[in-house]
């Protein structure tokens, strides 16, 4: 793969990929913006490859083998917009954005996709002051924090096939209503 200097896009979707050696990047192009590596076999992603592209603005992980997402909060990508992390194998829950990482790091993504896993309580989305799109289908919450919700900015929220039995009076802003 080397010589590849202007590459931009990187789609590796539906094959059988169990892992992605950060040295096949290092030959071609630190100017990659989009990364689909979704309905593979992946079952991490090392983020020594994810660091090398300052310029990612699109990282789709889904239907993959994944079980923990947690190191996806160290990550450093300013222009990161579209973050799918769906229908992996998550065994407990993680957060893609710890209380101590989220504030900046995700301040320009726009659309997170983090439905059919098992997931009891929201991720941390105080930094991700753009977020437009909120997609939690399919998970296990059974309440709305309204203080994990960046409301201004978001337009669709998708909380369908979760275990919601009532909304709380003062969490208004978590639907939208």
């Amino acid at each position: 793969m080397q010589g590849l200097t202007s590459l931009r896009k990187l789609h590796l979707y539906d094959n059988l990929l169990i892992s992605f050696p950060p040295t096949c990047l290092r030959e071609i192009s630190a100017s990659i913006e989009e990364m689909l590596f979704q309905e593979n076999q992946l079952t991490a992603l090392d983020t020594s490859l994810v660091d090398a592209l300052p310029e990612l603005v699109t990282l789709w992980l889904h239907k993959n083998k994944i079980s923990d997402f947690s190191y996806i909060s160290a990550l450093q990508l300013p222009l990161l917009n579209s973050l799918r992390l769906d229908d992996n194998e998550v065994t407990h829950n993680t957060s893609i954005c710890n209380q101590h990482a989220h504030t900046s790091r995700y301040a320009q993504v726009h659309s997170l996709l983090h439905a059919y896993r098992q997931v009891s309580e929201l991720p941390m989305l105080a930094g991700m002051t753009k977020l437009t799109k909120l997609y939690m289908s399919n998970n296990k919450l059974v309440d709305l924090p309204p203080s994990r919700l960046p409301c201004a900015m978001l337009d669709q929220i998708w909380f369908n096939g979760n275990r919601i039995s009532s909304i709380t009076p003062g969490r208004a802003c978590a639907l939208v209503l």
